[in-house]
């Protein structure tokens, strides 16, 4: 089973004056469908540097919720992570991906252009030129994916590659040009329908390396 670094989002209960890192539930179970197992990332800086010093792992998941503080997002330990996080792995070729947030932190990080995108927050689309490769060629047969985001790119520009549009042009995955980087706008953990799909595609990110 491959150790798998997961990120998590930060929210602040104001009725507790406590911050909180959380993970949806639904990915424990992908993830362990996948064989993949999740080590869970505090948003602390000064722990995951520590925990990078001295431990190895098989992969980085930059999972979904809310924006960038530079996007409009809410201030937060996260973003200094993730981005240390992807920096770190992009190094080492250690295989990421990156899921909604996750994506634009990816997209953020390679100084792409994010702007607000209309009807995409909790819409149905379907996919247009999706990547003929191993790795897309099965999301050519999914009939329409969900989305949650209000922030995406037009275009990719190197080193990254545009993998899936919509029918509107918005970049909805992406790949690096020659290391194991990969994001997507979709949720794979919500998605029921295509669940086989979804967790393949997981395996092949963190198992089978192009």
């Amino acid at each position: 089973m491959k150790r798998v670094l997961v990120t998590q989002r930060c929210d602040f209960d104001a009725s507790r004056g406590e911050w909180r890192d959380s993970l949806d539930k639904r990915w424990a179970d992908l993830l362990q469908a996948a064989n993949v197992f999740p080590v869970l990332v505090p948003n602390n800086l000064s722990y995951v540097s520590h925990v990078l010093a001295t431990e190895t792992f098989d992969g980085l998941l930059l999972t979904g919720g809310a924006s960038l503080a530079d996007h409009g997002g809410p201030p937060s330990d996260r973003d200094a992570v993730e981005l240390h996080l992807l920096e770190a792995s992009i190094r080492s070729a250690t295989p990421v991906l990156g899921v909604c947030r996750g994506m634009q932190v990816i997209q953020h990080y390679y100084n792409h252009s994010l702007g607000k995108m209309e009807g995409h927050a909790g819409a149905t689309w379907a996919l247009t030129e999706v990547y003929s490769s191993e790795l897309w060629a099965p999301f050519r047969q999914i009939e329409h994916l969900r989305f949650y985001h209000e922030l995406g790119c037009l275009h990719s520009h190197l080193p990254l590659l545009s993998a899936a549009i919509t029918s509107d042009k918005v970049v909805v995955a992406l790949q690096h040009v020659d290391k194991p980087v990969f994001g997507i706008m979709w949720h794979p953990e919500r998605e029921v329908e295509s669940r086989s799909v979804q967790i393949e595609f997981l395996q092949k990110i963190f198992h089978a390396q192009t």
